[in-house]
């Protein structure tokens, strides 16, 4: 398990991010293609009474199919991403669990899993540990790995 391994699972959590912005984005866009009438009608059956009913829904034109495309495939796109950002998390949990130290568990999974900084990391684990130190255990991990 490498840094850079370690470092993927932000950049898949930023790519589902990315695709829920742009669902959210188009479904605005078809939310304002929206379109609504009134017609008339009467019960078919005596009496005969006049009333109006409203219709609402979304106008099926071209820039409505075009844009329910684009949604489709923005929403595949994010669940494939979610699988993937699902796998990576299992596997770099399996891999942080395989180190024998704590502390070198904890600081891996603060500053690479959770996504701390690293006087974050060093405030959660607690104990004295400074943004330094958190920092020269997860590179000491690293050069061990190598």
């Amino acid at each position: 398990m490498t840094k850079k391994e370690l470092s993927q699972l932000a950049a898949l959590n930023r790519e589902v991010a990315m695709y829920d912005k742009q669902i959210e984005r188009l479904q605005t866009q078809i939310n304002a293609e929206r379109t609504s009438d009134t017609v008339h009608g009467s019960s078919p059956a005596f009496p005969f009474v006049l009333h109006s009913i409203s219709l609402n829904g979304i106008s099926d034109n071209v820039t409505t199919r075009k844009l329910q495309a684009k949604l489709s495939i923005a929403i595949g796109q994010a669940m494939l991403a979610r699988e993937r950002c699902v796998d990576e998390y299992n596997r770099l949990m399996g891999e942080i669990a395989k180190e024998r130290d704590s502390i070198t568990r904890q600081v891996l999974t603060y500053r690479y899993i959770n996504g701390l900084t690293w006087p974050q990391v060093a405030a959660h684990i607690g104990g004295g540990m400074t943004p330094d130190g958190a920092r020269m255990i997860a590179n000491r991990h690293f050069d061990k790995s190598l």
